[in-house]
């Protein structure tokens, strides 16, 4: 029996990962014939490497892996108007920073006129430029929907952007917890459940312990209350409204994670 050569071809289809990635990518095409194409090829490939579709995640994340990006840092919150310290923080601020933060398993502690973020190297870029997106995106919202109103007290503004605030931050939690139970794409790869649930308790860990290392005897942090009335509601449809699925370079759009 003359021995079958292998195609060359073929044998860097399948042990090259980026295409393998390129495949996995095209599964979440909308187009479905596209989809079930690329679906039916990545098990294929997949099967040929006797691979499974956590071995090709773990894999994919293993190339892209930068330990730096792994490593706690800290820094300061600037505002938008390039302030690290104010006399009396905005409400409607810490409480963006801190559910980014929180998406991004960091931490955030507030004193002294301050805000003190916590995250993995990696990460900081992300909730830097998701903060910037969002608040710049509040304000918008507040001029629009205060020229709606007939008639607007002295509290408008501080309420409304309480509103905002809380209504972003609790749809930032619902989106993370929806992530742990279907994973999420990150950087066109996409991280299974049980893998992001492991990424996110690292990056959790590595934040708190540079956190509790800075500042040892800090206590919880607080709360802001509720908020009441007009300028509440009209801030939470708004909070309600405003996408979360956007890209952000600079003040440009930035996708969250894989949302």
């Amino acid at each position: 029996m003359i021995p079958r050569t292998v195609n060359p071809i073929e044998e860097f289809i399948v042990r090259d990962t980026s295409f393998l990635a390129k495949l996995l990518n095209l599964t979440d095409s909308n187009n479905a014939g596209e989809r079930a194409v690329a679906e039916r090829k990545l098990h294929e490939q997949l099967a040929k490497q006797n691979m499974t579709m956590q071995d090709l995640e773990r894999n994919l994340a293993m190339e892209s892996y930068d330990p730096e990006n792994d490593k706690a840092v800290h820094w300061l919150y600037v505002d938008q108007k390039g302030r690290t310290k104010n006399t009396r923080l905005d409400p409607a601020t810490v409480i963006i920073v801190q559910a980014v933060a929180d998406y991004f398993n960091g931490q955030v502690l507030t004193g002294q006129g301050e805000i003190d973020v916590f995250a993995t190297k990696g990460n900081k870029i992300q909730i830097i430029l998701y903060c910037e997106y969002l608040l710049d995106q509040m304000l918008i919202d507040l001029k629009r929907d205060k020229k709606l109103q007939t008639e607007v007290d002295r509290c408008f503004n501080y309420i409304y952007k309480k509103s905002w605030a809380y209504k972003v931050a609790a749809r930032l939690d619902d989106m993370k917890q929806q992530d742990k139970e279907q994973g999420r794409t990150i950087n066109d790869t996409h991280i299974s459940a049980l893998a992001l649930q492991d990424k996110n308790k690292k990056e959790y860990q590595a934040s708190l312990a540079l956190q509790k290392q800075m500042f040892p005897r800090t206590g919880t942090r607080g709360s802001f209350g509720g908020v009441y009335g007009n300028a509440a509601q009209a801030g939470v449809s708004a909070g309600g409204n405003v996408g979360l699925n956007r890209q952000v370079s600079g003040r440009a759009a930035y996708r969250l994670g894989g949302s």
